[in-house]
């Protein structure tokens, strides 16, 4: 990864703050048996499969450029891999929660080893795997805290 590369600014504040919900519903699915975690496991697997899809948009996006221009280069399998993490998060939202949360993490860890290809492979910008890097870091944390206590 190109560290020499500065992170935007808005890209940076506006990823970050996207992590903050992961954060706070995860902690309130620790409620130390008060009940609280049942009215906020489902919250946090539908916001994982929202943000799941998001990044799929991206991929989408991604493969919308490569497709265009004088020097297009996309392969049917970069729309096809867009579309998937939407799927897996729908799928996710409709098991129980330690399930729901383990499928989402393993497709975040996913999407971070083939969002890291792409930077490396100049298919994203030399920022990008840095910052999904931090992200999803922080968003594993999140979910396999909340799935310790599921």
């Amino acid at each position: 990864m190109d560290k020499s590369v500065k992170i935007p600014r808005p890209a940076y504040v506006l990823g970050w703050a996207g992590v903050l919900p992961f954060a706070g519903l995860s902690l309130m699915t620790l409620d130390n048996g008060s009940g609280a975690a049942v009215r906020f496991e489902p919250m946090l697997i539908s916001y994982g499969a929202i943000i799941l899809s998001f990044m799929g948009g991206v991929h989408w996006g991604l493969a919308m450029i490569k497709s265009t221009g004088e020097d297009a280069h996309v392969q049917p399998w970069h729309f096809a891999l867009s579309v998937t993490p939407a799927l897996i998060g729908w799928v996710a939202t409709q098991l129980e929660t330690s399930p729901a949360l383990a499928v989402l993490a393993v497709a975040f860890l996913t999407l971070l080893i083939v969002d890291t290809a792409w930077a490396s492979g100049n298919c994203a910008p030399a920022w990008y795997g840095r910052l999904r890097l931090q992200l999803t870091s922080a968003v594993l944390a999140c979910l396999s805290a909340a799935w310790i206590y599921a």
